[in-house]
């Protein structure tokens, strides 16, 4: 058993915090009280106390207004966790917000930036996440759109760009191309993944391309499913939400550029074939070609998408069913009479092609297979000069380059 005495230790009183009445002046309310012993009027409730001094703070304050000391209740600062990136022509990505940016952030703005001959004035914005700055499409897909310079733009045009991130993280970007009104985009986040994102991406310039390059040939029906697409695509890159399944409209969209593309070039090597086909191949072969290429202009000219894709694959049968030689002279006649070849090139195909019909004339079977190996030879010559010609120019539609 313990012996010390402790008759002379005494206990300090506890401290009882006050609160004093903004009406009556009582001012030996509890702390704890809601409304005065008096006069029964509401009180003031305190904030916190601090741990270090003890003092009682007025309600709302993170830190004690005495010491300092910090209570830990202001709010978690938002902050990016990864570079925020623009995809330029090179393949890199210009940071537009750094990771670890507090957001929202205020109109940053990006230096050094240019359009390089857009001969369309088609310009892609595409912003990217992630730390890959070398190759921007190893990053997470985050939106993009597309800007139209109804003029075209030539040579290198300066591009003035301003970015900003809002509390939702949605990006808005302000630009101006050269001495333009100032134009502006927004690239709200969603749930849609980073793979459905870049595949509206990828589908949304493949869509622009084909309309750009094949415009004049496409039917008023072609054009408008087409562009119904492509404004759905965009709102996608943007982020905005769809009233339908992404993967069946991504599909569709796929599915609807594919068929339009088979189509017209089905459609084009069976007129060729039956306009050029004459005393090379069977007058019963020429009409089916012809009927062929007749029923895919109807189809494209409805927008029948179930007899476009029949017409298409009855073109291809007929099409692909010709002698490759007779197939191969046929194309290269058309392209020198299509101005596709060099001068000098076509030049010689068009005097092949006269010794030939001159051959089918008099029913000179050896002599049309000789014209015919040349021809064929002749276009082997042209490709990479034809390729050059027919490649639709990448200056169509740009994305913006360092200074």
């Amino acid at each position: 058993m313990c012996s010390t005495d402790l008759s002379g230790l005494h206990a300090t009183a506890p401290v009882v915090g006050r609160v004093e009445c903004p009406e009556c002046g009582r001012d030996d309310n509890p702390a704890s009280a809601s409304v005065c012993l008096d006069c029964d009027a509401p009180l003031e409730a305190g904030g916190l106390k601090c741990a270090g001094c003890g003092m009682v703070n007025a309600a709302g304050l993170s830190a004690c207004s005495n010491c300092g000391d910090d209570f830990g209740t202001a709010p978690a600062e938002q902050v990016t966790a990864q570079h925020l990136g623009l995809e330029l022509a090179d393949g890199t990505a210009m940071v537009l917000v750094p990771s670890g940016t507090p957001y929202p952030t205020e109109w940053l703005r990006v230096d050094d930036l240019v359009v390089r001959g857009a001969r369309d004035g088609l310009v892609r914005f595409h912003v990217w996440e992630g730390p890959h700055e070398r190759s921007a499409q190893r990053n997470e897909f985050c939106g993009g759109f597309v800007h139209q310079r109804k003029d075209g733009i030539q040579g290198d045009v300066p591009l003035a760009l301003q970015v900003r991130l809002d509390a939702d993280r949605t990006v808005e970007l302000k630009y101006r191309i050269g001495s333009d009104d100032w134009q502006g985009g927004r690239l709200r986040r969603s749930m849609v993944s980073a793979a459905s994102g870049r595949k509206a991406n990828e589908l949304h310039t493949r869509y622009t391309d084909f309309l750009r390059t094949w415009g004049h040939e496409i039917t008023a029906a072609e054009r408008d499913a087409l562009t119904e697409v492509v404004v759905d695509l965009a709102a996608l890159s943007r982020g905005e939400r769809m009233g339908r399944s992404l993967d069946g409209l991504l599909e569709s969209a796929r599915d609807t550029l594919e068929l339009c593309t088979g189509a017209r070039a089905a459609g084009a090597r069976a007129t060729v074939a039956a306009q050029g086909g004459h005393g090379l191949l069977p007058s019963s072969l020429l009409e089916d070609l012809r009927k062929a290429s007749e029923a895919v202009k109807d189809a494209r000219g409805a927008m029948d998408v179930d007899a476009m894709r029949t017409a298409t694959e009855r073109a291809d049968q007929l099409w692909t069913a010709l002698d490759p030689t007779v197939r191969n002279a046929i194309l290269t006649i058309r392209f020198a009479e299509q101005d596709a070849y060099p001068s000098s090139l076509r030049k010689e195909v068009l005097e092949a092609r006269g010794a030939l019909r001159a051959a089918v004339e008099r029913s000179d079977q050896a002599a049309q297979d000789t014209h015919l190996v040349h021809l064929v030879r002749l276009g082997e010559q042209g490709h990479d000069q034809f390729a050059e010609v027919s490649t639709p120019s990448p200056t169509g539609s740009v994305l913006p380059s360092r200074r």
